[in-house]
């Protein structure tokens, strides 16, 4: 199922970020909110146009630095989009 697939790439995102050793304070902070946009999105089923525009800007802001991130990111993206969303 797409939504289990979805779930399986924010636990990947979420341990990554805990890998990356030289991540700043406040990119960590927006990638947690961005995980938990996600994640009540899909408990209500409703993913807004907002966060897919959260989740473009967060490729832009950290494909440069982080591409490992940008990557798991973009595969959320791309998923939820193959969802309709």
């Amino acid at each position: 199922m797409p939504k289990d697939q979805v779930l399986n790439l924010v636990e990947q995102l979420q341990q990554e970020i805990d890998q990356v050793e030289n991540l700043a304070a406040d990119k960590k902070q927006k990638l947690e909110t961005l995980i938990k946009n996600i994640e009540n999105g899909l408990d209500e089923e409703n993913v807004s146009e907002e966060l897919n525009d959260s989740l473009s800007e967060t490729i832009t802001d950290f494909e440069a630095s982080y591409p490992r991130l940008t990557s798991i990111i973009n595969d959320i993206m791309v998923t939820l989009s193959n969802l309709g969303i």
